[in-house]
């Protein structure tokens, strides 16, 4: 995927099907776009639809009742005593010797063992010599249906109807309730009520109840908190606004009587816009539509940081400046400069990253772009200005750990005499070397001395972090928390996390250094088990795991760590060491822990990964890269 592109998706959501306005579309529609072409209109718009949707699946039959509930399916699917379910696999599940495809067969069976679900039903795949599961139904049919298989009432199987474009997506499936022939009729009531729930129930939105009960938690709290959006006035203006996303920001207009804000906020939305149809056209491959967006965002981008700058009184806090329109098509234009890079449009690129370099200042993807333009200037034959720009990198305050790291390598690369004569200071820290084996993983549980590990690539780090920093993340800060609904302080990723909790967050790190991490890790899992906090994964690693982390890292090593990941969250949060291990070495509970980063024959560390080595071994930690090879098959 290309870089940013993700980003840029997270940032649009579910928005990205809502419509262009008039201003947008006139700039970015085409100057002769074809007609499309007409959909069925009227009351027979879905018969249409559904059979469109027979005849590609290769269904031709005609409509009829099903025998149970007396709703219309294909002729070609009519069975007696037998119902049909559209629904979906949930918590899919992978296998190497498994290419799902559509209309593949699926076997239902009882999961009665499953510790989160007494009622959980799992599908296997039938064309399997060991029917691999896949994944489960949906909690919600399970429900219903788990009492039916409890007592052999029922058989169940189906099949695939079609793959979705998103690999990780619930898979949709038709299954196929068939009622076994018994004189027992205890069960007739359970079979009624499972058909009372198919007919009231969509099987194929699995988390709809989790939506409600969430949904009813935010109503509760808007009632409790925020009674006046449901005042006569507001819901009047709200209904009498052809498009209820622009009813707010038509509110704040009337109140902003500087003309420089009433811009600055209606363009928030129109910068969103842009950024839809710039990841539409990337889905439909259209590049002059994409570069539209790019030249659009760039001209933008000039504009809207001028009047953000002459309008803004003080400096607003960092975490803020994502709901700048400047800040959205700086997103638009990474992604652009990816696009040109991977056209070889090294000169558009470098044009874009000057751009970016010149009107945001305070933002960590400066190290990014800055590593991007020594590079494509590179490309372009102007070494003398790429080691420049470099050289400006490593000295700039918002470059930091991996495009720090990488921008020094590229400073002794490039300095070679004539150009530069000096050898700079970091030279010997970036030339450090770091320690490799070659043992295979189960050396280091056999041989090499029983160590107990966890391969989760810095989850454990993030969980460990959350569950001792817990309450200094949800501390009362001013303006950090804006709903109920977050799982961390909207400051987390900046400089003003640690400067505005110093005191605390220093209290916390000599409790750790003094040996209470333990103690404290402890007490936070007690108190908040199962609440949602950023980083902080429940159901990975149990408590006894991360005792015995915490206790076999010791205090010093593990507060150095923690203060890291405390002053730069955001730049340091990716790129630990993949295998945490640990062991204990005596009785009395003295023990050690190793970082290894595992690398496979062709695989190189990143500049991410290099920096966090060199940065754990300046700690004191034990790391190592264990390279892994593939054992040689005999003839």
């Amino acid at each position: 995927m290309l870089t940013g592109r993700e980003s840029l998706v997270r940032l649009i959501g579910r928005r990205r099907r809502s419509p262009l306005p008039a201003s947008l579309a006139a700039l970015l529609s085409p100057s002769s776009p074809a007609p499309a072409q007409a959909n069925v209109q009227g009351s027979g718009s879905a018969e249409a639809a559904r059979d469109e949707a027979g005849s590609s699946s290769g269904g031709g039959a005609e409509w009829v009742p099903c025998p149970v509930c007396g709703e219309s399916i294909r002729g070609s699917d009519y069975c007696v005593n037998a119902h049909l379910v559209d629904t979906v696999i949930v918590g899919r599940k992978f296998h190497e010797n498994i290419e799902l495809q559509e209309g593949a067969r699926i076997i239902v069976e009882r999961d009665p063992q499953n510790a989160k679900d007494h009622d959980a039903i799992k599908v296997l795949y039938a064309a399997s010599e060991f029917e691999e599961m896949l994944g489960y139904l949906p909690r919600e049919l399970a429900k219903i249906l788990a009492p039916l298989f409890d007592k052999h009432y029922v058989e169940c199987e189906g099949f695939v109807v079609r793959l979705l474009e998103q690999q990780l997506d619930s898979v949709p499936i038709q299954i196929t309730i068939q009622k076994c022939e018994t004189d027992d009729r205890s069960s007739d009531d359970l079979w009624e009520n499972f058909i009372d729930a198919v007919k009231k129930g969509n099987f194929q939105r699995p988390n709809s109840a989790r939506y409600q009960r969430n949904f009813n938690v935010m109503i509760t709290d808007v009632m409790a908190n925020h009674t006046h959006v449901f005042m006569a006035g507001y819901i009047d203006m709200l209904s009498c606004t052809d498009d209820p996303s622009e009813y707010d920001i038509k509110e704040i207009l009337e109140v902003l009587s500087v003309p420089e804000m009433k811009e600055i906020l209606k363009e928030l939305p129109k910068a969103i816009r842009v950024a839809q149809v710039m990841d539409e056209a990337l889905d439909d491959n259209n590049m002059e539509m994409v570069t539209r967006c790019i030249d659009l965002s760039e001209n933008r981008l000039c504009t809207m940081s001028k009047i953000e700058i002459a309008t803004s009184s003080q400096p607003l806090p960092l975490f803020f400046s994502r709901f700048s329109a400047s800040w959205v098509y700086s997103k638009i234009l990474t992604l652009g400069v990816s696009v040109y890079e991977r056209d070889r449009r090294y000169t558009d690129a470098i044009r874009i990253l000057k751009l970016l370099l010149r009107t945001v200042a305070s933002d960590r993807r400066r190290g990014y772009w800055t590593l991007r333009l020594s590079v494509d200037l590179e490309h372009v034959g102007r070494p003398n200005e790429s080691l420049s720009i470099a050289e400006g990198g490593v000295i700039d305050p918002w470059v930091r750990a991996g495009s720090k790291f990488a921008l020094q390598r590229r400073v002794l690369r490039l300095s070679k005499p004539p150009r530069r004569w000096k050898v700079p200071s970091y030279a010997d820290s970036v030339k450090r070397n770091i320690k490799e084996s070659s043992w295979r993983l189960q050396y280091y549980a056999d041989e090499g001395g029983g160590w107990q590990g966890t391969h989760s690539e810095g989850g454990v780090w993030m969980t460990i972090f959350g569950l001792l920093m817990w309450d200094v993340m949800f501390s009362d800060m001013e303006d950090v928390f804006q709903s109920k609904f977050q799982t961390a302080p909207l400051d987390l990723e900046t400089d003003d996390f640690y400067k505005l909790r110093k005191d605390i967050i220093e209290s916390q790190l000599k409790k750790i250094q003094d040996g209470m991490a333990e103690e404290m890790l402890i007490s936070s899992w007690e108190l908040h088990q199962g609440t949602s906090c950023r980083g902080v994964n429940w159901d990975r690693h149990s408590l006894a795991d991360l005792r015995a982390i915490v206790a076999c890292i010791g205090g010093n090593l593990l507060a150095s760590l923690v203060r890291h990941l405390a002053v730069d969250y955001r730049s340091w949060s990716s790129g630990i060491p993949d295998l945490l291990l640990w062991r204990f070495l005596d009785e009395r509970g003295g023990g050690e822990a190793k970082l290894v980063e595992v690398k496979g024959p062709r695989d190189q560390l990143s500049e991410q990964q290099r920096a966090w080595i060199l940065v754990l071994m300046d700690f004191g930690f034990d790391v190592e890269v264990c390279k892994v090879s593939p054992v040689a098959k005999r003839r």
